[in-house]
């Protein structure tokens, strides 16, 4: 399963991740999007296999995008409101939790979305292969006054430096790209893991790893960057799954 989750509060997305790891250690969250503006740019280039949406986010609300951009996937609301149940049956919804999720409630959730996929089986996974998108294989970057198109093949990494966004190619080189994090990993597919808020690596990039301490993997890249890239306990899990796969 390849997860969009819509969250604009980071004590709720690590509960989220942290939860998942627990529950569905092989399931993935491909993008973890803030705002409705970053959601929008997401669905317009992919399509997960499950949504987990808070109803507010901070440019924004869900069900609005949803209305005008309807998703091809499963949602599960995740919220602190309570009056949006109808609203929210309307955009696919296969279940509405609240905050502070229950463990319990939410197995029975992912219960619910797998029950979905078994009924549907063939026919779902046919029709998503038709609407889902192919990861880009080219980045346009900036270069010398102008723009360079890059071969996703050659970039082991993205990295995010204060307001900028760097991509960083297998031979060390380093150019600007005028995407988020958060766009670029709903448009690059299953090579690509999100390390942490700063880091987006390619597989091929990924040296090996080791204990960062407190539950966390400090993760070895090439070329090495100058700070340490840690994914947190909460996404330990769902990084070594993709690294092993």
């Amino acid at each position: 399963m390849r997860i969009a989750l819509l969250e604009d509060e980071a004590p709720a997305r690590r509960q989220v991740v942290r939860l998942l790891a627990q529950l569905r250690p092989s399931w993935t969250v491909d993008a973890e999007l803030e705002t409705v503006a970053e959601a929008r740019a997401y669905f317009d280039r992919a399509t997960p296999d499950l949504v987990l949406a808070d109803i507010r986010l901070s440019d924004g609300d869900a069900l609005s995008l949803f209305e005008a951009q309807p998703v091809r996937a499963p949602v599960v609301f995740i919220t602190a409101y309570d009056g949006y149940v109808l609203q929210a049956l309307e955009h696919l919804s296969v279940d509405y939790l609240l905050k502070p999720v229950d463990l319990q409630a939410f197995e029975r959730a992912l219960s619910k979305v797998e029950r979905l996929a078994e009924h549907f089986g063939a026919k779902w996974a046919e029709a998503r292969a038709l609407v889902g998108p192919t990861p880009r294989e080219r980045v346009l970057v900036r270069h010398k006054g102008g723009v360079k198109a890059l071969a996703v093949r050659d970039v082991a990494f993205f990295r995010a430096d204060d307001k900028l966004t760097l991509c960083v190619t297998t031979d060390g080189a380093e150019y600007v790209v005028d995407r988020t994090l958060g766009q670029l990993e709903g448009e690059l597919g299953a090579r690509f893991f999100r390390l942490g808020r700063g880091f987006l690596a390619q597989v091929s990039a990924v040296v090996g790893f080791r204990s960062g301490g407190r539950g966390r993997l400090e993760v070895q890249l090439r070329p090495e960057p100058s700070e340490r890239v840690l994914v947190s306990q909460e996404s330990a899990a769902a990084f070594r799954a993709w690294l092993d796969r």
